[in-house]
């Protein structure tokens, strides 16, 4: 029988070792790093411009 939790076993992608730890890439660190890029992005374009009443945006990136 197979294993049931085999879907949600991590698979290094690229195999990396410093000073004796394993820091190897695998597809959840691989998805948030997209994620921490994306929200940054999000804060950065919605802090560039400063306004009196804030923009959609702006008032998205307070909501997070």
């Amino acid at each position: 029988m197979e294993n049931p939790l085999h879907p949600f076993e991590l698979h290094p992608l690229i195999h990396l070792s410093l000073l004796g730890v394993d820091i190897s890439l695998n597809k959840a660190v691989l998805m948030m790093w997209v994620v921490v890029a994306l929200v940054a992005g999000l804060l950065i374009a919605a802090g560039t411009s400063r306004r009196l009443v804030p923009t959609k945006l702006q008032s998205l990136a307070e909501l997070l």
